[in-house]
């Protein structure tokens, strides 16, 4: 940041958000090596589903997304929910990763004088309420502010420390003990759009490493809005695994229909989600709560228990998928295991 100082203007609303859908998703590998991971699945519905509902009741008219790993296939499923949800999409590529923050500078051309815009990690689940979160923003008169959430093993992410509201401190990844729980940057923002013209260009820029200690140090205002609704940041095979249990379980609050064929079975307490077209054995046993996607065959004499089985797999007989991630024909990821 060059330390500029303009005079924000405040508008009636913020009609609309940055999508960061350009990273590779190493750590959920072999699920990222063909689609990007803003479309994984969860319970069935790709992941972007949920977001682009979560900002339609917000009140948000147009999402702008941008692209690199996977480019065409993040794009069409752009357009696709997009338009079931009502809103308009730009997507643009880039050709060489910015950085979350630095990514804003793509969309630069469209923002307008004293315009807000929420920007949203991609990758993650929530159902923050995004327009009590915007509206928190415009009346602080901030010119960022920071959607923060008090977690343990808050060492994972960037940690803020919070006075009256404000953020005064912040530390990327820092060497805390996993308790008690610490305020903790969730990927979720809302930006005075006059900010984007100081980014660096040329270079990786991001809210936690960059931009939020560099606003902090120069005595700028950085609202920390505080939360307690349910998020999930999707960045390994264990919170994947957790957020398809989470939604099938009724812990995350989203309304939206399952796909046409699908079956809930099971216990209240311990649903199973089966996918259309799916075949499983009499003689097998499932113990929820499970996920179990379309096009899937699960063999004889087979135990499910607390697992997400993805689209067009074959369990085959005697197989044991045990808090695990089971792709194709075999298990890809168990719980802990990297």
């Amino acid at each position: 940041m060059n330390g500029v100082r303009r005079t924000l203007q405040l508008p009636g609303k913020v009609s609309r958000c940055v999508i960061l859908a350009a990273g590779a998703g190493q750590r959920l590998r072999p699920l990222t090596d063909q689609q990007p991971k803003p479309i994984v699945p969860i319970a069935n519905r790709p992941l972007l589903r949920y977001t682009m509902a979560n900002l339609r009741r917000a009140g948000i008219d147009q999402v702008l997304v941008n692209v690199h790993h996977c480019a065409e296939a993040m794009q069409a499923a752009t357009q696709v929910e997009a338009q079931a949800s009502g809103m308009d999409a730009i997507v643009r590529l880039e050709p060489q990763l910015t950085g979350p923050a630095g990514a804003l500078r793509a969309f630069q051309d469209l923002f307008r004088d004293g315009e807000h815009v929420l920007v949203l990690s991609g990758d993650l689940l929530t159902d923050l309420p995004l327009a009590t979160f915007a509206h928190d923003h415009l009346r602080s008169r901030a010119e960022l502010s920071v959607a923060v959430k008090r977690v343990q093993g808050a060492r994972r992410y960037g940690v803020a420390a919070i006075i009256d509201g404000r953020i005064v401190g912040f530390a990327e990844k820092p060497d805390v003990p996993d308790e008690p729980p610490l305020p903790v940057s969730c990927g979720i923002y809302t930006v005075a759009c006059e900010l984007v013209a100081d980014f660096p260009e040329g270079t990786v820029y991001d809210f936690g490493a960059h931009l939020i200690p560099e606003l902090v140090a120069a005595g700028r205002h950085v609202h920390a809005h505080q939360f307690t609704h349910y998020w999930n940041d999707i960045g390994d095979h264990d919170s994947f695994r957790r957020a398809n249990l989470d939604v099938v379980s009724g812990q995350v609050r989203h309304e939206i229909a399952l796909p046409a064929g699908s079956r809930l079975i099971g216990e209240p307490a311990a649903p199973i989600l089966v996918g259309p077209r799916t075949r499983i054995s009499p003689r097998s046993m499932i113990l929820g709560p499970a996920v179990i996607g379309a096009d899937c065959s699960v063999g004889g004499d087979v135990r499910i228990d607390r697992s997400v089985v993805l689209p067009g797999s074959t369990v085959p007989d005697g197989a044991v998928v045990t808090l695990a991630t089971f792709q194709g024909d075999r298990v890809v990821a168990m719980d802990g295991v990297p």
